[in-house]
């Protein structure tokens, strides 16, 4: 059912709500503020006085404040973009970009530059929707509305090298766990080093949380994951991907609202009604390990080249771009606005100071552009809790020397300061979590193995040889 309050739609929202004399507030999701306040009223006021600092703020959500003095409605997402707005002049704002077009009906036109870079990118950048009348609002800006107009304003987020505030992993559990206690908790277990990393973190801080891996029966993440649920004690769920509805795409496609693509979401929306059954609030998962590996910055692959904007853009941003032969002429023309768009994005990366930082920016506006369109539409449901995705956390680890995350150190020192019983626990490539010199060790070999017969096989490539397979 859906309710306006009176400009603003609740259409698949899961909204806490709070009202004083003066103000109204919706919540989705979780926050914290100015190292753990998350008093709801304290937070609108000092938003509404001008007096919040936007980067003091840890969480996954979404919020509305209505004053009833000015009659003006706020809006903002979070800095990460998990959960976001949609709007449009005629009817305001929703938590729904399905509902708004039902409410434009036959004015909505098709966005082809948002489309082509949905297809391409398996995103789209900034504010844009597949829906010229309908935008989203941006991880950047907060949002006002006075029954007229629609006006934004800058949150004034901070560049990677300016959040110069030490935050590790277990502060941003910590500042969220009074808040989420005595809640039904998830927690992905892949088995790997990420997901890994979150879990032992959340057993230091006494968070019960159940586990939960989707996959099918012959996925290798099992055997890993299975091990740490037994060692932990803790119940593992397997969703299993191929449990399908008849109309199970239109679902896939309405679980995200439109936002991504509906085959993979159909995976997301499967357990999500198992969440829903278990009565789970908060889900807590290893999304944005690759701050940690140098994804985003390869600093053997890139040794001795000029890393600016134009190198940026044409080794993590252009690359991204798939350009499928069936895309139709009309959203084929997009392709050189949507260039220009990511080109000003590598651009605005270049204000970070560090190659480090510069390439960490850039992945982050991906990641949170390409996961917000999951995240989002989790929101309806549960809350989903990434802590590696947050921008104090991503502009921590830009911080660090990058040879500091090779073999995946950092998550390795995780969990072996937080539950050192699972660091020993092979994952699906064999891998450990440990820091133990011979394991240790052993595991840098495996690891250097591997890259040289990668070297190896382009060498051979290149040379025209063929690529050498090892199977029979």
């Amino acid at each position: 059912m859906n309710e306006k309050s009176p400009d603003f739609w609740i259409a698949r929202g899961k909204y806490k709500e709070t009202e004083t004399e003066k103000l109204k507030i919706w919540l989705s999701g979780v926050f914290s503020y100015n190292d753990g306040k998350s008093n709801i009223v304290e937070f609108a006021q000092e938003f509404l006085n001008g007096t919040l600092d936007f980067n003091t703020i840890i969480g996954w959500f979404k919020i509305v404040i209505f004053d009833k003095d000015r009659k003006t409605w706020y809006l903002f997402g979070d800095n990460s973009n998990s959960q976001y707005f949609f709007y449009d002049v005629e009817t305001g704002f929703s938590d729904s970009m399905l509902f708004l077009k039902e409410r434009l009906s036959d004015k909505v036109t098709p966005n082809y530059t948002a489309i082509f870079e949905l297809l391409g990118l398996e995103f789209t950048v900034g504010e844009k929707t597949i829906i010229n009348e309908i935008k989203r609002t941006d991880k950047d800006f907060y949002y006002f509305y006075d029954g007229k107009n629609i006006e934004r304003k800058s949150k004034e987020l901070k560049t990677l090298r300016e959040l110069n505030r030490p935050i590790e992993i277990h502060d941003v559990i910590k500042s969220l766990s009074e808040q989420v206690e005595g809640e039904k908790l998830a927690a992905v277990c892949t088995g790997g080093t990420d997901s890994r990393a979150v879990i032992s973190t959340l057993n230091k801080a006494g968070l019960d949380a159940e586990f939960v891996i989707t996959g099918h029966d012959d996925n290798p993440d099992l055997v890993p994951a299975f091990r740490i649920s037994n060692t932990l004690g803790v119940k593992l769920t397997v969703i299993h991907p191929d449990c399908r509805e008849d109309n199970w795409i239109k679902k896939g496609f309405e679980f995200t609202d439109g936002q991504y693509d509906a085959v993979l979401s159909y995976r997301h929306y499967l357990k999500a009604q198992w969440e829903k059954n278990q009565g789970i609030e908060y889900e807590f998962g290893g999304l944005a390990g690759e701050f940690y590996k140098n994804f985003f910055y390869h600093p053997f692959r890139w040794i001795a080249k000029n890393k600016n904007a134009v190198f940026f853009y044409d080794n993590l941003l252009r690359p991204n771009l798939r350009t499928q032969k069936w895309i139709g002429e009309m959203i084929r023309e997009a392709e050189s606005i949507s260039l220009e768009e990511l080109m000003s994005v590598a651009l605005n990366a270049d204000k970070e100071h560090t190659f480090l930082e510069k390439g960490n920016r850039i992945g982050f506006d991906i990641l949170s552009w390409k996961s917000g369109q999951i995240t989002n539409g989790y929101a309806a449901i549960a809350t989903k809790i990434d802590p590696l995705m947050d921008r104090q956390m991503c502009a921590y680890a830009s911080h660090d020397n990058c040879i500091a995350h090779l073999m995946h150190r950092w998550q390795r020192n995780q969990v072996e300061k937080n539950c050192k019983k699972i660091a020993r626990i092979p994952t699906d490539q064999g891998y450990t979590c440990s820091l133990n010199p011979i394991l240790y060790t052993r595991d840098a070999i495996k690891i250097g193995g591997f890259y040289l017969d990668r070297i190896f096989n382009r060498i051979r490539r290149k040379m025209g040889m063929g690529f050498k397979s090892k199977e029979p």
